[in-house]
């Protein structure tokens, strides 16, 4: 008597699987991920293979060297055998076989030391002769190698250019050219990018993250399309918001030693209003500096007045005081045409600053014939 057991019906509809999309496998996220650990198989087999070339030298009799046992139980011991189980999914298994086949050639190009291009091509050749052919559901295979013609050629003299130190690895190295060299593609010389994608990794992650601070109001959701006038002043009013912040944050009290050190105090002091009641306690008059007017850029700034000291003395040789007058009265005539303009659109203009405001000071120091020493506190004398 047979049993026959029927399952139960099911209400619920089978979720999709959940596929890796091919960009994936050309990306930095894989690809640096894969060329460390082709390189921590590298070092794993030449440590082998050195120690075995030692005990063989040192052992009486002739005790033969297996440098394919080693490299095979090599990668047995790193986990590699499972690598072609990782993607199941055909147009995504393309890339990734495809993908770490060229990561293999990449250690075999004449630049790399000998035991490298033996991993390089024994691992080629494993992975590639090792693709699931009777499995069920079956796997999506590979049939050729694509090579660039350079590449190819270096890789066909690699066994002739080995050493003594490494003739062991000669007859394998032939044997397994012999095997492979009827799977390559053959693709036009390295220099002409033939490849694709073009280069690896072609995608690269960045790890910056883009933030944006939420103001009082906003429900944090993105809206579709466009931005509003209102929206765009509200991120307007954030940003000024988190610089008036960011300001008050990195600002300091400048001292009396800064301000004997730097003539220019305008230029990298800012006097606050507001704490002119507490300037006999502070001691600073209420001036604060910020961390990046005070260390200034030395070498540009020791540049800028070497030139400056050249052009003076070429301008008192010559007796050029008439001009160097014209030049401030253009410099002043420039600067007020601008605040004028600005006055006109309602923008905030250069002489609302007060006597430390630029129109001023250059007017101040254009008087004093003083043009050029504004870096060096021209124009602040009658201020």
């Amino acid at each position: 008597m047979a049993l026959t057991l029927n399952a139960a019906p099911s209400s619920a509809a089978p979720r999709g699987d959940a596929t890796v999309q091919p960009a994936y496998f050309t990306s930095s996220l894989f690809v640096d991920a894969l060329r460390v650990d082709v390189r921590e198989l590298a070092r794993v087999f030449t440590e082998d293979y050195s120690n075995a070339a030692t005990n063989a030298r040192t052992a009486i009799g002739t005790v033969p060297l297996k440098p394919f046992a080693l490299f095979k139980a090599a990668w047995i011991r790193l986990g590699w055998q499972w690598l072609h189980l990782k993607v199941f999914e055909p147009r995504a298994r393309e890339t990734f076989v495809n993908v770490v086949l060229r990561l293999f050639l990449e250690c075999t190009v004449p630049t790399e030391a000998p035991l490298m291009r033996v991993v390089g091509l024994f691992g080629l050749y494993t992975f590639y002769m090792s693709q699931p052919s009777s499995s069920t559901p079956e796997m999506y295979t590979v049939t050729g190698i694509p090579i660039p013609l350079d590449t190819l050629e270096s890789l066909l003299d690699f066994p002739a250019s080995l050493t003594d130190l490494e003739e062991a690895l000669r007859p394998h190295t032939i044997y397994v050219l012999q095997t492979i060299r009827p799977k390559f593609l053959v693709l036009p010389p390295t220099t002409l990018y033939a490849q694709n994608p073009r280069s690896l990794p072609r995608e690269v992650l960045s790890s910056e993250v883009e933030t944006t601070e939420l103001t009082e109001g906003s429900t944090g959701k993105k809206k579709t399309g466009r931005p509003s006038k209102a929206e765009k002043a509200q991120r307007v009013r954030a940003a000024v918001s988190g610089l008036d912040r960011w300001l008050e944050k990195s600002s300091y009290p400048a001292t009396d030693a800064q301000a004997a050190a730097d003539p220019a105090g305008a230029a990298g002091r800012l006097r606050d209003g507001s704490q002119a009641g507490a300037e006999a306690e502070t001691g600073t008059g209420g001036q604060t500096t910020h961390i990046m007017l005070s260390q200034r850029p030395i070498t540009s700034l020791n540049t800028y007045r070497a030139k400056k000291t050249e052009v003076i003395s070429a301008l008192d040789a010559g007796g050029g005081g008439d001009a160097l007058d014209r030049a401030g009265s253009r410099v002043l005539n420039r600067l007020k045409e601008i605040d004028a303009a600005a006055a006109e659109r309602g923008l905030e203009v250069g002489t609302e600053g007060g006597a430390l405001s630029g129109i001023e000071r250059v007017e101040s120091a254009v008087g004093e014939r003083r043009v050029l020493g504004l870096l060096e506190g021209g124009g602040l004398s009658s201020t």
